[in-house]
């Protein structure tokens, strides 16, 4: 489901849909996608589709790491460097971006 997701967040090949690709994006994380659930982070993190939720951004972000989603450590780094939705903690962001670095 993430490519039709994809193409409404983008408008491409349709008009541009933000509200339908987080709900897209929303019951394909409920159905255990994990590129989604990444993607629905971003959406809590920036707005896309729905409110801003920094919180729930991060909460996913980590979910992800523990499940071993590789792109989601630069996310949850990105939250530790910049204080999103946790405090910031620069040495847990290295290590993050380290560990992203290491794992591409």
């Amino acid at each position: 489901m993430n490519d039709l997701d994809y193409c409404y967040q983008h408008g491409i090949g349709t008009e541009k849909d933000e509200t339908k690709a987080f709900l897209l994006y929303k019951l394909a994380a409920e159905n255990g996608h994990i590129t989604s659930m990444n993607n629905l982070g971003e959406c809590y993190q920036y707005g896309i589709g729905t409110n801003k939720d920094e919180i729930k951004a991060f909460a996913l972000y980590k979910e992800l790491v523990e499940r071993g989603h590789i792109y989601s450590l630069y996310d949850l780094g990105y939250c530790y460097e910049n204080g999103v939705g946790t405090e910031k903690d620069e040495n847990k962001a290295f290590k993050l971006y380290k560990e992203y670095e290491n794992k591409l």
